[in-house]
């Protein structure tokens, strides 16, 4: 059942849908971030600072400051909590002076004693909002009010289908789906929240296992689509200003020789570190392609990482005459009508884009090989959507994100062929990682790199200021930007970008960055992939902490890029930490992506949309056992016409998927 059915504005439909929520299963499988059990409050006397704690008093005093609203609370022990909220002046007003009131937050101490800030209040019902609270991750735009609105009529109108057959349910020891949705919102105890957890886990991982599967047969096919000739890839070659290294090589040979003599198709993940030379491999591949007569697409999750390829591939190819094009869902109409003509009549022979490059109005009259970049970040659905476009097509995605070859399998199917560089560039020293937790040190080693004629990021983890309480001590990108502005006025320019800026303000200032003609980017995530500065030597990440280990080892990717020294500087008040000292200590990707897993766990698990990547392949990786075992029963349902069938109808079919496209 589609998103559509909650029956909401427009507006607030989009902010579900940019979040990742396309059917209501989407929003009741959202996994909250964590969970308050409010379902004992305790006295005055048994608060602690620093723990999250629910108490009940009386509402004594209300005081309305220039800035904060004070509440001062007394129990029957006559004991007293003051609870303050920051630019809240309408709270005043909210409550009944002499009304018992329910507070839930953090506790905090200061020299007049304990104290909450921002808490939860209850006025209504207050034994009945003694329970475990579930919080969420905020949707942009939207109000945690509106979401739990949502949420509510969610939960309302799901369906009570089954989707697993009996033996299933009971072989994994599984709570029937309709309940595990409404526990994992309303749990009444913390097993309720394991046992609803588990539920909807496995659902995933069975509808990816599944998915997996049926593609995995499908891929077998055969296909008339051959490489002929490679006078473009040789034309390329002679003309760079470097040498493939030999893992570069012995890919390219083997994934041209199997497109030449062979008859099946060929799918294959290219996987390597960051800067190893991947997206040059997808440019010869694609550029062969169309010197045998067909079309190609390169794909990738954002409107940076595919500008950038745009721009690299439009360079490589100037005078070879092949017609290229950018689509995204940022292209204007006009430009768009003209970009689907050409591709419809086979005029434009490559075409590079996000996943509009997919849309139920794109037609390709001669599509002979898809690449997708960053390919962990699309999820089965949208990648089974590339083979809608041609059953016959060959298929090379790529990730940064090296994975043992067995778990690959596991991961893909088995008609998958796996090749993982490991050569580097010549040239390329090894980036310096330290962990520190002074912001100066991290400035001068910025004024030190840029003192040479060389450019520098800075990584924020927040866009703008926020009230969270979680946020506290976090600067955002705003604030950073205006303190830098302020540290090198007069020694050089700070420019900044977010994702809330439009596509053409990021590509000016990244231009702007890329011509030196800003020295400092101070950035979100969004510079993550695609952005490549090869004068850049140093990055600094603010609150280091707040991001994954294998986010922080793609964020160093963006410096390196050249044989010059770089730096990364990972700066938390953690610095000390497991996870940063792992980034101190390893370089390679594929360490990294272990011990990722080990410091997570099996048993951390992510939500919609909740982290950088697919969430499904990452919750797959980190249940690699019970992953393997789901597969013996979707090998055997994808192999069962029957069975099958009654599956595909059960969960989301994919042509209704590409028409929501």
């Amino acid at each position: 059942m589609f998103i559509e059915a909650l029956d909401i504005p427009k507006a607030k439909l989009k902010q579900l849908q940019n979040k990742g929520f396309e059917t209501i299963e989407d929003l009741a499988g959202y996994f909250p971030k964590k969970y308050y059990d409010f379902r004992y409050p305790v006295p005055f006397n048994g608060l602690i600072a620093g723990e999250t704690q629910a108490t009940v008093g009386r509402l004594m005093k209300v005081k309305v400051g220039e800035k904060v609203v004070r509440f001062s609370l007394k129990n029957e022990f006559n004991q007293w909590l003051n609870v303050s909220f920051f630019r809240a002046g309408h709270m005043a007003d909210r409550f009944d002076v002499g009304k018992e009131i329910l507070v839930a937050g953090k506790v905090e101490a200061d020299e007049y004693g304990l104290k909450m800030v921002s808490p939860l209040i209850f006025t209504h019902d207050i034994q009945e909002n003694c329970r475990i609270l579930p919080i969420y991750t905020k949707v942009p735009g939207m109000s945690n009010d509106y979401l739990e609105k949502c949420m509510v009529e969610a939960l309302r109108i799901i369906p009570e289908k089954e989707l697993l057959e009996p033996k299933i349910v009971q072989h994994f020891n599984l709570i029937p789906n309709h309940q595990a949705y409404q526990l994992l919102h309303n749990p009444m105890t913390l097993m309720d929240i394991e046992n609803a957890k588990k539920r909807i886990e496995f659902n995933r991982m069975f509808e990816y296992g599944l998915k997996v599967q049926q593609q995995s047969k499908e891929r077998m096919n055969q296909t008339n689509v051959h490489l002929k000739t490679f006078e473009y890839a040789a034309h390329i070659m002679n003309n760079l200003p470097f040498t493939l290294t030999q893992g570069q090589l012995e890919t390219l040979r083997d994934l041209s020789l199997k497109m030449a003599n062979g008859n099946q198709k060929v799918n294959a993940l290219v996987q390597g570190d960051v800067g190893c030379g991947k997206t040059l491999i997808a440019i010869l591949m694609l550029v062969t392609m169309v010197e045998a007569g067909y079309q190609s697409v390169l794909m990738a999750p954002t409107n940076v990482l595919a500008k950038q390829h745009f721009n690299e591939l439009e360079e490589r190819v100037a005078d070879l005459g092949v017609n290229i094009a950018y689509l995204s869902g940022e292209t204007k109409t006009r430009e768009r009508k003209k970009i689907l003509k050409g591709l419809a009549d086979g005029e434009i022979q490559i075409v590079v884009g996000t996943h509009s490059v997919l849309s139920k109005d794109v037609e390709y009259q001669s599509l002979g090989l898809m690449v997708v970049d960053e390919q962990h970040r699309f999820g089965v659905k949208q990648r089974q959507m590339i083979q809608e476009k041609s059953s016959f097509i060959h298929q090379i995605d790529m990730s940064a994100t090296p994975i043992p070859r067995s778990l690959t399998m596991a991961l893909y199917g088995d008609s998958m062929d796996v090749y993982t560089i490991t050569s580097m560039p010549n040239g390329r020293k090894k980036i310096i990682t330290g962990a520190i937790n002074d912001e100066m040190r991290a400035w001068n080693g910025i004024r030190t790199e840029v003192s040479k004629g060389h450019q520098a990021y800075v990584i924020c983890p927040l866009i703008e200021e926020s009230d969270d309480e979680s946020m506290e001590n976090v600067e955002s990108v705003d604030q950073v930007y205006d303190k830098l502005v302020e540290e090198m006025a007069g020694f050089c320019k700070v420019g900044k970008i977010t994702g809330k800026m439009k596509a053409n303000e990021i590509a000016e200032i990244l231009g702007a960055f890329s011509r030196n003609e800003i020295q400092i980017l101070v950035s979100t995530t969004i510079v993550e992939v695609g952005v490549n500065v090869p004068n850049s030597t140093i990055i600094v990440i603010k609150n280091a902490e707040r991001f994954g280990l294998a986010q922080l080892h793609q964020l160093r990717g963006r410096v390196g890029r050249s044989a010059l020294q770089s730096y990364c500087v990972l700066l938390s008040e953690k610095w000390q930490g497991e996870k940063l000292q792992s980034m101190v200590l390893y370089s390679d990707g594929g360490e990294i992506a272990k011990k990722d897993v080990e410091i997570r766990g099996a048993g951390d698990w992510i939500g919609t949309k909740q982290s950088g990547g697919n969430p499904d392949l990452e919750l797959v990786m980190q249940n690699v056992e019970k992953y393997r075992e789901i597969q013996n029963f979707t090998r055997e349902i994808v192999n069962d016409e029957i069975r099958f069938k009654r599956y595909s109808t059960l969960m989301l079919d994919e042509s209704e998927l590409i028409a929501q496209v």
